[in-house]
């Protein structure tokens, strides 16, 4: 690769000094992914929408995204930790952070926006997500990477009765997960987590999220792997798909495909898939005919390395459109 070794030689430095300034604190980015119709049609996620561990807490930084108009919403928070725990305020907000953060804030800002503009300058954005690619803010087009990258665990939640969940959880109340989501009767006073896999782009049916324990040392790790070439992050290594952008009338037909498969449960023929989706797909994709549709559905499949009786590792729920 031809890298501008002396720039991120600098940003590693640059972190490296982050870090040292932190004094065994974490600055930490959660990840929250909205893919709720509810909340993605108002542009807006209010605090009270995250999981409980971080709806009323102080932040050094937000950035909202809203992915393909009202599609999904991420919301990238900036959170300093001591230790496993956060630095947090009362209820009202009336501790406010020690000032050392406010220094650690600006510094980290500049670094981010710095790291993020160089990695869209470099060859290896040819082949990153168009999430990443595509935001308008260079900071977060790096936490982006960092968790496309170093692949934290990505979770779902749901907020539950804490009773009610509890009885589930040791037999004593017979009920099902679906119950414990639509609970309205009761207080909704607990949030319940399930590990969906490692970090990825690909779009869930529910809300998740994932976190970089701290952003210091993961962008040194990051950069590192850049400057190696390393399998991660090598061009050459990633799928075929992944080097140019599918059009996206063919990823819309891929991804339908997809979402037929997955929620009939079965492996489908094109045409049973296609009139699924002709009765169920509740989705605003419109469908075109089927000869289009299968014909769309072919490049997509030929774009991807797939046929029809390969399994798509890695790929459930809703289908996704490019970002915008």
């Amino acid at each position: 690769m031809n890298l501008n070794v002396t720039l991120f030689d600098q940003l590693i430095s640059y972190f490296r000094e982050l870090s040292n300034l932190q004094e065994g604190d974490d600055l930490s980015n959660v990840l929250l992914e909205f893919v709720d119709p509810k909340i993605c049609v108002k542009r807006f996620v209010h605090p009270k929408d995250y999981p409980q561990r971080w709806s009323f807490i102080p932040t050094l930084d937000k950035f909202t995204i809203v992915i393909n108009t009202d599609e999904r919403i991420f919301e990238s928070l900036i959170i300093p930790y001591c230790g496993n725990n956060l630095i947090s305020t009362d209820k009202c907000g009336d501790i406010p952070l020690p000032d050392k953060f406010t220094t650690l804030r600006k510094r980290l800002i500049d670094n981010l926006e710095l790291a993020g503009r160089e990695l869209l300058r470099h060859p290896i954005s040819q082949s990153l997500p168009l999430e990443i690619t595509r935001c308008r803010n260079p900071a977060q087009s790096w936490l982006f990477f960092l968790h496309y990258i170093i692949k934290p665990e990505r979770k779902t939640w749901i907020r539950t009765n804490r009773v009610i969940a509890l009885g589930y959880d040791f037999g004593v109340i017979d009920c099902d997960e679906e119950y414990l989501e639509n609970l309205d009767s009761v207080p909704l006073d607990m949030d319940r987590y399930t590990t969906v896999g490692d970090f990825s782009f690909d779009i869930l049916p529910k809300n998740s999220y994932s976190r970089i324990r701290d952003i210091a040392n993961s962008s040194i790790e990051a950069i590192h792997r850049i400057k190696s070439g390393s399998e991660e992050t090598s061009i050459n290594s990633l799928p075929q798909g992944s080097k140019k952008p599918l059009m996206e009338r063919y990823e819309k037909a891929y991804r339908s495909y997809e979402f037929a498969e997955s929620s009939m449960g079965l492996d489908c023929t094109d045409e049973e898939a296609y009139r699924w989706l002709e009765e169920n797909c509740l989705c605003e994709y419109e469908l075109p005919s089927y000869q289009t549709w299968s014909r769309y559905l072919r490049v997509g499949r030929k774009h991807y390395g797939t046929n029809k009786n390969t399994p798509i590792a890695g790929r459930a729920g809703r289908f996704a459109t490019p970002a915008d």
